[in-house]
């Protein structure tokens, strides 16, 4: 069975999986190696989805997108982005 795919606003993803990067670090420093290939492998199905997407919807898996809103920092910059990730989640039954 596929995994299920869920439109998403670009720059909304794209700011997940921006901020979701210095989780990887963090992995990697801490010795959790797997974690932080899971992670990056999320991140590269992300910029993928992305490849020539600018201001519009994007299709991504729901692991993935679950993965990065989750790692993602919350920041000021990064905050109405991640709830809208979230928001997405939450409306395809995801989370």
């Amino acid at each position: 069975m596929e995994e299920q795919t869920i439109p998403v606003p670009a720059e909304a993803l794209r700011q997940a999986a921006k901020s979701a990067t210095n989780e990887v670090q963090e992995y990697r420093q801490r010795g959790l190696k797997n974690s932080a290939t899971r992670r990056e492998k999320q991140i590269a199905e992300a910029y993928e989805a992305l490849n020539g997407a600018d201001g519009e919807f994007v299709s991504v898996k729901a692991g993935t997108l679950s993965g990065l809103t989750a790692a993602a920092r919350y920041t000021n910059e990064t905050r109405q982005y991640i709830n809208c990730c979230r928001h997405y989640l939450k409306q395809y039954k995801v989370w």
